[in-house]
């Protein structure tokens, strides 16, 4: 039992449920946040808090409160996504990429603050 009784000492037929709880006895727990799929998919991983809360972690070139801004589009011919491995190389991930001669690369990190 999660509640007080307030009237019916032995039954719960009056319950006062704390925060998001209810039916009787207080024994239905709010739902899990994440069930509903929040996040954009394939590029997160919620993380179910409670209250009803969730939080999206987002992959390598996605942000936002539900993962589904893209920092990089390749796909738009403005940009080459590169992945840069621990190793210090640097891989394009587009099938169109060219190798550039005596380029300068300015490689920017992006850091968001999860709550």
């Amino acid at each position: 039992m999660k509640g007080l009784i307030v009237n019916n000492i032995t039954t719960c037929i009056n319950c006062a449920c704390p925060s998001n709880f209810s039916g009787d006895c207080c024994g239905i727990e709010p739902g899990n946040a994440c069930d509903s799929n929040p996040c954009a998919i394939p590029n997160y991983q919620c993380i179910n808090y409670p209250g009803g809360q969730y939080q999206c972690v987002c992959g390598v070139g996605y942000y936002g409160e539900n993962c589904s801004e893209v920092y990089c589009n390749p796909g738009d011919g403005s940009s080459i996504y590169v992945d840069a491995s621990a190793n210090g190389h640097v891989t394009p991930t587009h099938a169109s990429y060219q190798p550039i001669a005596n380029a300068i690369i300015s490689i920017t990190t992006a850091i968001q603050n999860m709550p």
